[in-house]
């Protein structure tokens, strides 16, 4: 595996007005790309992110669902879209913060590490600013 192809392992994009994000080979959704997911028979267009999302900036269901089996679309449904305008942005997932580290970096080449979409996902409420009475 290509030190690039290592880098982009650690990647993950942010949606924001989705101009710049593929949909089939950037990792916006899962730990991988989407068209991993899908036969590698099957060719893949260019389409961008923006394509799967209506005018009313909500997700496209119907369009989804055409191209994906339900556990995959629901996941994709979950990712919130933001109304106001702001720039899609690529964060590093292996940090809390989104910052790039080498150390997660070295990690990662070495298979050090193994991250779960799952876990990691709910690590924000240990942020929680709650005040018992």
């Amino acid at each position: 595996m290509s030190l690039r192809d290592n880098f982009k392992k650690g990647t993950r994009w942010i949606i924001g007005n989705v101009n710049l994000v593929s949909f089939w080979t950037d990792n916006w959704a899962f730990q991988k790309h989407l068209a991993s997911f899908l036969d590698p028979l099957i060719s893949h267009d260019n389409s961008l992110v923006q394509d799967y999302i209506s005018d009313f900036r909500v997700w496209d269901a119907a369009k989804l669902a055409s191209v994906f089996p339900v556990n995959i679309v629901e996941v994709i449904l979950a990712i919130s879209i933001s109304v106001y305008p702001r720039s899609d942005r690529m964060v590093w997932r292996l940090s809390v913060d989104g910052d790039f580290s080498t150390k997660s970096a070295d990690w990662l080449a070495q298979g050090l590490l193994n991250y779960s979409p799952e876990i990691s996902k709910f690590k924000w409420i240990w942020n929680l600013d709650m005040h018992l009475a």
